[in-house]
């Protein structure tokens, strides 16, 4: 039977797997048998698995040969699959392995002290993998200080100027599960006492700019999938699961409030950390977050603007069938107004926010009044005063004076404007002849009157004015020449008593 792979390439992913699953014990074997049948030279990557195997320094070096010095400057491009921070990652650790103190020397002055993102993620590399070379060789030596400088560095790091960090961040936070991973390995073995400050340190990497720099390709986006996998990996070290809760509800907070995690990403993120927090023991955190996830499944794609008016639409029939759920339920729904700008670029959905606002007004007036509040802050000014029309509108009775000052707020007077003030004003005075004595109704029919007449210019008035000053109903008023002639004002003021 012809066989798919060669030889050496099985035996080098069993090492690989042994590597990462297996016992040291047989990752020496594998190594052994593949060195004595390929006879490999520069090969970093094998001589980092033969140093985590405990085979001899010299052993170590031959394998990986000649070691390059990286560069100290991140090329303009560079492919996300690149692996040439690994490769450091690899170089370093058989370095410090082989105990060559003189090189590594050498490598950290030429990488310099700069805090730019590549350049720390070297000098990251360097102390990290120092570290982790010392510990391979079982040395007793107290390098815990030298990690915690190796998070601070990451902690520290900056843009520098003109540094492009599109492709560069991805590469850089790809390493971290290895060396962090490696690191926080080590430190549980060999300063289990400490492991707890240690998580302390690593949780500070949340609030530096390589944990929140994000890009996205023509909209707002997040993405904290390497986060997880770096917690995930420290998450198979038994000493190292009961300390990360703190850092896991971090996590679901951050994740919970931002608006930038959307669709699949966000519900992945969540089943993702509800399987972490299980694997540490955090059972009801893990529970509530699965269901979030679960939830969070139930997304939508393409055409958001007919998929959202369906939502509406639903609203109103089951609110009709279950009224003392409506206000819930409307609430859920203008939660996706804050969702609006990083889902689109709102020219088919800029309507939502009225609709969701017509369905709460038609469940609870005082709500709803609430409602326009925040959206007088939160939204533009057009949307507010859409939401304000109807509020008035739909007004079936209350304090003329109280509706008239609301409506004070259509301060904008241009042609877009003019109807809305006008009309919202035309109805609060049908409202106080339904229910108010005459002299009530006279005051403000007189108000609304002065009002129109002083402040709208003729397009816009109502069709008994123009009847009353004989103005054509297609006649745009706009240059005053065929209006003005004909409108006569009072010389004396009237005054409007006041009414509570």
């Amino acid at each position: 039977m012809k066989k798919l792979f060669p030889n050496r390439l099985v035996l080098y992913l069993l090492i690989r797997g042994l590597a990462r699953h297996g016992d040291l014990t047989d990752l020496r074997v594998a190594v052994n048998e593949y060195v004595k049948q390929e006879r490999p030279s520069s090969n970093v990557e094998l001589a980092y698995y033969a140093a985590r195997a405990g085979m001899p320094a010299s052993d170590v070096s031959a394998i990986a040969g000649l070691v390059v010095a990286p560069s100290i400057d991140c090329t303009d491009r560079l492919s996300r699959s690149d692996p040439v921070l690994r490769d450091c990652a690899y170089s370093f650790i058989t370095m410090a392995y082989a105990g060559n103190t003189k090189a590594y020397a050498s490598l950290y002055e030429s990488v310099g002290t700069d805090r730019t993102l590549w350049n720390s993620a070297l000098r990251h590399l360097l102390k990290a993998c120092s570290c982790i070379g010392q510990a391979f060789r079982l040395v007793e030596h107290d390098w815990y200080e030298v990690a915690q400088e190796s998070i601070a560095i990451l902690v520290q790091a900056e843009q520098g100027d003109g540094e492009r960090i599109v492709e560069s961040i991805d590469l850089i936070r790809e390493v971290l599960p290895l060396s962090i991973g490696l690191l926080t390995e080590q430190v549980a073995r060999c300063f289990p006492e400490r492991i707890a400050g240690w998580l302390n340190r690593l949780n500070t990497l949340r609030s530096s700019d390589l944990w929140n720099t994000h890009f996205g390709i023509m909209e707002s986006r997040e993405d904290y999938d390497f986060e997880l996998t770096l917690w995930e990996t420290l998450a198979k070290i038994p000493l190292v699961r009961p300390g990360l809760a703190t850092i896991l509800r971090g996590c679901a907070e951050t994740y919970e409030s931002s608006t930038m995690l959307k669709g699949q990403c966000r519900s992945s993120h969540f089943l993702w950390l509800a399987a972490i927090m299980a694997k540490c023991g955090m059972r009801k955190d893990a529970e509530t977050w699965l269901r979030y996830g679960i939830r969070s499944s139930l997304i939508y794609g393409y055409h958001k603007d007919i998929t959202l008016l369906y939502l509406i639409d639903v609203l109103k029939l089951v609110n009709k069938r279950q009224p003392e759920m409506a206000l819930e339920r409307c609430a859920r729904v203008l939660w996706m107004v804050d969702w609006m700008p990083h889902l689109t670029d709102g020219r088919e959905t800029k309507w939502f926010t009225e609709k969701a606002f017509s369905e709460v007004l038609a469940v609870n007036r005082q709500a709803v009044f609430e409602l326009l509040t925040r959206l007088s802050r939160s939204t533009s000014r057009w949307q507010m005063q859409d939401c304000l029309e109807e509020y008035l509108l739909m007004a079936a009775d209350g304090d003329p004076e109280y509706l008239w000052c609301l409506s004070e707020l259509f301060s904008n007077h241009s042609n877009e404007h003019c109807e809305q003030i006008t009309g919202t004003r035309q109805h609060i005075v049908d409202l106080v002849r339904e229910s108010c004595s005459e002299d009530v109704q006279r005051a403000f029919e007189d108000r609304f009157r002065h009002f129109v007449l002083t402040e709208i210019t003729p397009k816009h008035w109502p069709d008994h004015l123009k009847d009353e000053f004989s103005i054509p109903p297609d006649s745009d008023g706009e240059n005053g020449s065929d209006v003005s002639s004909k409108l006569t004002f009072p010389t004396r003021r009237r005054r409007f008593p006041a009414f509570s």
